[in-house]
């Protein structure tokens, strides 16, 4: 859930991984769980981000393909909803089965006085959320601001962040930030190989000749964009693939929303496949965890996002129903 939260606030999901697991990722150690499942969990809840608005990828293939951005924003509310639903159920269903119990439950003054002290931080997604879809401010500079109101807040408000500290944490910040951009540009590369030698266009007429069924294609196009998403990241993979499936999608009479969203989650499990899924190694920076031990936790929840895509295509009025609204 607060995976979901922030991920309507970034828009990305190494940002959300890499935000939410600093919070998580020790109150949840503390609390009993496996240091491997939280990882692992951490790194599911990052894929999220670019499914809930504001999506950088639902913008991005909106642009390279001339669809309206707002309705490739708004169709993937329930696709995200969807993947949220069946990754808590999978945590809960692995929860119990290692006896994994609940935390400790609270009184309601005990919520009240947590409510209380924990205010002025509960407001950093307000301002965030706010400042973005009053457009005051666009998710980038949004940024800036909440770190800005973080380091406030952390300094003069909680009094918990002190100047000596500033280097420790933003060294932290750039360890992070640095293994997730070397991520980037070697997927980056590759996609450029992949550009120059005409892999995509090959692939695309491949499809048109082998069905005429919208969905077998469909299901076509996610096994290869599955395939795709361990080894690019999905930015390269959503500029390079969508201007060229989008068009033998529209042989197909698919509606252009529902193609974007089925690539767009496609490209989400991504993350989370090895070897190349970022979201495993920005969860491994945070929890300092070797990826190998996260691997085998992942496992559940790839099947469980994997049953969420197939009833994304099976069923395109979870893509299309909300932008039909509008």
């Amino acid at each position: 859930l607060a995976s979901m939260i922030f991920a309507a606030m970034t828009g990305a999901g190494a940002a959300t991984v890499a935000a939410i697991g600093a919070i998580i990722f020790p109150q949840m150690i503390k609390e009993g769980y496996d240091e491997d499942f939280t990882c692992a969990l951490m790194a599911t809840g990052g894929i999220f981000g670019p499914l809930i608005p504001p999506s950088i990828l639902m913008v991005l293939y909106g642009v390279a393909t001339d669809v309206s951005v707002g309705d490739m924003l708004i169709g993937g509310v329930m696709p995200g909803i969807i993947m949220g639903v069946v990754v808590a159920i999978t945590a809960l269903i692995m929860c119990k089965k290692n006896g994994i119990k609940a935390g400790d439950r609270y009184s309601g003054k005990e919520i009240f006085k947590s409510f209380i002290s924990a205010f002025w931080a509960l407001l950093t997604p307000v301002i965030i959320l706010g400042g973005i879809y009053s457009g005051i401010f666009s998710p980038t500079e949004a940024a800036a601001v909440a770190t800005l109101y973080s380091l406030i807040i952390g300094m003069f408000v909680y009094r918990e962040l002190k100047i000596s500290n500033l280097v420790n944490v933003l060294f932290k910040s750039m360890k992070t930030t640095a293994g997730v951009l070397l991520i980037v540009a070697t997927t980056q590369a590759f996609g450029w190989v992949l550009t120059k030698e005409q892999i995509p266009q090959l692939i695309a007429n491949w499809f048109t000749s082998v069905s005429s069924s919208p969905l077998v294609f469909l299901f076509a196009v996610s096994i290869l964009l599955l395939i795709a998403g361990c080894f690019l990241d999905p930015v390269p993979a959503v500029m390079i693939f969508a201007p060229i499936l989008f068009p033998a999608s529209k042989m197909f009479s698919i509606d252009p929303v529902h193609f974007g969203v089925v690539m767009v989650v496609a490209l989400c499990i991504g993350l989370i496949t090895p070897p190349v899924g970022i979201n495993l190694f920005v969860a491994s920076s945070v929890g300092d965890r070797p990826v190998h031990k996260i691997v085998p936790h992942i496992v559940p929840f790839l099947y469980a996002v994997l049953v969420g895509l197939l009833a994304i295509i099976l069923v395109p009025a979870f893509s299309t129903f909300l932008p039909s609204l509008l």
